[in-house]
């Protein structure tokens, strides 16, 4: 198993040899940045706890610096060619070790385009260059790449002895010409010649240009595409005909995808953009564009959307030379929209570049919330696969605060959290809050439909399960009030808790380490905001019903009590009833209980048995302590006799209770206890003791019974697997969490999580913990109230909820939402709001197991 700081480690020395390797190629070392970027790519390749596409965020990180110092090198004019060449060069061989065809074909373009724009320019180095290159482009088996490239060569070569691939490449042409229909070869020849004249910046015009190549194909006997290209002379565009052109080519295009030769149509969309530009608007050939895009992504032709989108965004640095290009970043959001619903990692890592490349903070007030509201789709993008900083996720908090939630005060609590150089666009606070109706109304959209049967819409919502996965994937399934069940999965967020994390921890903190200074109710907004919008309004949904729906939350592990999340209606603990389940497959087909269902309770006839285990520790093991001249316990738990005493007295004149059995003394041997479990009729097996952990195997965490045995989880649960009686027990685990040394594992939460990720609770109706060593009153409270509501026939959330309720009013009625007041108060007489350990309790308790089961 590798360590954290193992991995962090890795992830500081890689780091570290990035910046290294930038500050190479900014002195120029092409080399010695070679060997240091080829070692960091073998080594990152080598680890074998990397994931796939952790591996492939690294990767991309070394090709993001070498692509940003090349694009510095071509812009500048005081380099020495020399030094771009073997840029260049350089980098054009690192994609191949990587195998990053997309940029690698990008960038043999650029530098083509390079090269022919210099006056002194050496035709026999470029047609070097195109021999080269060609033999890459066969392996992928891209013939439109290499058709071009040998168009070129032949328009420039005054040898054709030196074009190395001229014959494989004519012979392929004509094998795809013979395809096509003589009354559409010219309209094919049209384009293509029109395509490669402009990607790479021919200087003589296009007239000229097909001249020169009539002449030289014809001189050299290759008379089927001479004989086409000559008859590209009748073909004249103008504003009279340039719709039957355009209807012309898009059929021709139509008719290349479906002969299964999709990768010519590119050069013909890329003609009709330019006919629909010149003879109509810009608006009207994007609009075009984007229908030929959703074509291509229709039939998975993702490559040639990915050159499209390059295409389309250099016509947009043509049409603008503004710094922040709203035009430019929708560009890159559509297309980062489009490989993340698909799953097209490499692309979409490569687009999210580019997009971020253009993201930077605005020159003028008018582009603030275009800023704010793309870095929201940032989130959502780079969620699935790739890691954030803090700067974007206090941008998408912000954006959701401000603007989707309505959610000012919160929103200007963020402020200071965000880029120092966005401030200034923020003093003027309140004209952005009067102003972003006007913001919403004309701002781009990518909506994620949420598609609810139009039938289900008039019904309550009874029952939600909502996983999110080890991956951080969102799927959740609704039991409606007219028992229609809808489930569903989010693709287009997921689940990052790293920062919400930090800010968690952070609430325990002492007023000194404070970072963030958030309350609990803001932490609780914050962990709402972090949700995908459609459960968001789901939860709006919520608040609005009179009986509020039962919530199982689904993880593999939990890292965040989301009894914290703080919606429309409040703390979400005092409003519904909630539980958890470890690590269930997946929640579509779960099935929901129903009081309706005959004999699907295992409802107690002649009350409830209850088994407590004492496992406090106080008779065994021991040490001994050399300056008492004595042994004593190992483990010391000075509130065990107490918690013991409390479980005691709280069932064993329960008139609910059928049997109780205390297992408590030498009584607590490990013998009695699977004796008693084994019989299988208990409800309820209550732990009162020390659990300890075992990081490498957590399901074997264990206890040390009375006779010094050790009695594992595994081993527990596999006991209730025997059921004689066909009773699935709720266990109480009112236990600490020790390490195998003793020492107090302050965050049971992770630990537990851990244990549950890797049982079977499948025998069980639930499993109920107290996540903090604290035993007070009220704790007793929460407690006592659970279980007076569960004996009283009331499920496993609904107890639950009634015992934080119930806490709640005792405790800190300021909480609870009455008629008079519309708003979650918690100041009070101008002192701080309320503290979180005085919250806490009520969070004491969490249930895992879905909340609608009963004894």
């Amino acid at each position: 198993m590798i360590k954290n700081n193992q991995r962090n480690r890795f992830f500081i020395d890689f780091q570290k040899r990035l910046e290294q390797g930038k500050l190479l190629l900014e002195k120029n070392s092409h080399d010695w940045a070679t060997r240091l970027f080829s070692d960091l790519y073998f080594r990152v390749e080598s680890i074998v706890w990397l994931s796939k596409k952790r591996k492939e965020e690294l990767i991309l990180k070394i090709t993001y610096i070498w692509k940003n110092y090349i694009s510095i090198l071509s812009s500048k004019e005081d380099y020495d060619f020399i030094t771009i060449i073997d840029g260049y060069n350089r980098f054009l061989t690192y994609l191949l070790t990587v195998q990053d065809y997309t940029i690698f074909k990008e960038y043999t373009n650029k530098f083509l385009k390079l090269l022919l724009s210099r006056s002194n320019f050496s035709i026999p180095g470029i047609i070097k260059f195109i021999n080269s290159i060609t033999p890459t482009f066969m392996e992928q088996n891209n013939w439109i790449e290499i058709i071009e490239l040998q168009i070129l060569a032949i328009f420039l070569a005054k040898d054709f002895s030196k074009i190395k691939y001229l014959t494989r490449s004519k012979n392929y042409l004509e094998d795809l010409i013979r395809k096509i229909a003589p009354s559409d070869r010219k309209l094919f020849f049209y384009s293509l010649l029109e395509n490669i004249h402009r990607k790479f910046n021919i200087s003589k015009g296009l007239a000229e240009f097909n001249q020169a190549l009539i002449t030289k194909l014809i001189r050299k006997e290759i008379k089927l595409l001479g004989e086409n290209v000559k008859s590209l002379k009748d073909i004249k565009v103008n504003k009279e005909n340039y719709k039957s052109i355009n209807e012309k080519l898009h059929t021709l295009y139509l008719y290349l995808i479906n002969i299964g030769e999709q990768k010519w149509s590119v050069a013909i969309i890329k003609t009709v953009f330019y006919n629909s530009e010149k003879y109509e608007t810009h608006k009207d050939a994007i609009s075009k564009f984007y229908r030929s895009i959703n074509q291509f992504k229709d039939r998975g032709m993702f490559d040639n959307i990915y050159e499209l989108f390059i295409f389309l965004e250099e016509r947009m640095i043509s049409e603008s030379n503004t710094k922040y290009n709203e035009g430019i970043i929708e560009i890159w959001v559509k297309a980062c929209n489009i490989f993340s619903t698909r799953d097209e990692k490499k692309l979409l890592f490569i687009t999210i570049e580019r997009l971020q490349k253009y993201l930077v903070i605005p020159e003028k007030n008018s582009n603030i919330v275009h800023y704010f509201h793309t870095h929201n789709f940032l989130w959502q993008f780079k969620s699935q696969y790739l890691s954030f900083n803090e700067k974007e996720f206090w941008n998408m908090i912000f954006y959701r605060a401000l603007f989707q939630q309505d959610d000012a005060s919160l929103a200007k609590k963020i402020i200071p959290l965000l880029e120092e150089n966005l401030h200034p666009y923020l003093k003027d606070f309140d004209s952005i809050i009067e102003e972003k109706e006007k913001y919403k109304a004309k701002i781009y959209q990518l909506a994620q439909i949420d598609k609810i049967p139009s039938d289900f819409k008039d019904f309550k919502i009874a029952n939600i399960i909502i996983k999110i996965s080890t991956k951080g994937e969102f799927s959740y399934r609704i039991h409606y009030s007219n028992r229609n069940i809808y489930e569903n999965t989010l693709k287009k967020e997921y689940w990052n808790s790293k920062y919400l994390m930090t800010i968690y921890k952070n609430l325990f903190s002492t007023p000194s380490e404070q970072k963030y200074g958030f309350n609990l109710k803001e932490f609780g907004k914050l962990l709402f905001l972090s949700l995908p919008k459609p459960l968001r309004d789901y939860f709006i949904q919520f608040s609005q019903q009179i009986l509020k729906p039962q919530i199982c939350f689904v993880f593999d592990e939990v890292k965040v009590p989301f009894e914290f999340l703080y919606d429309e209606g409040g703390f979400i603990f005092l409003n519904y009833s909630l539980g958890y389940c470890i690590g269930r497959p997946s929640v579509m087909g779960s099935r929901f209980l129903t009081e309706q269902e005959p004999g699907s309770l295992d409802k107690p006839k002649e009350g409830s048995n209850i088994i407590l285990i004492d496992c406090i520790n106080a008779l065994a093991p021991k040490k001994w302590n050399e300056q008492k001249s004595k042994k004593e316990s190992l483990f010391h738990f000075s509130a065990g006799p107490n918690q013991l005493r409390f479980a005691k007295e709280l069932f064993e004149n329960n008139e609910k209770i059928n049997e109780f059995i205390g297992l408590t003394g030498s009584d607590s041997s490990k013998e009695k206890i699977i004796q008693n479990i084994s019989k299988g009729n208990n409800h309820i097996i209550y732990f009162v003791g020390n659990l300890i952990f075992l990081e490498s195997h957590p399901a074997y965490s264990y206890f040390i019974t009375n006779d010094e045995k050790i009695l594992n989880i595994k081993e527990l649960i596999e006991l209730l697997e025997i059921k004689p009686n066909n009773i699935k027990p709720l266990i109480f685990l009112d236990v600490r969490i020790l390490d195998r040394h003793g020492l107090l594992q302050k965050n049971a939460l992770d630990y537990i999580s851990k244990i549950l990720k890797n049982i079977s609770a499948t025998n069980l109706k639930g499993i109920l913990i107290r996540i903090t060593p604290d035993f007070n009153k009220e704790t007793k409270t929460i407690i006592s109230e659970f279980f007076k509501s569960l004996l009283n026939n009331n499920n496993l959330g609904i107890s639950l909820f009634k015992a934080r309720k119930e806490f709640a009013k005792k405790h800190f009625p300021e909480l609870i939402k009455t008629e008079e007041s519309s708003s979650t108060k918690l100041k009070k007489n101008g002192e701080k709001e309320t503290e979180f350990k005085k919250i806490l309790p009520a969070l004491n308790i969490l249930l895992f197991g879905e909340p609608w089961n009963k004894l």
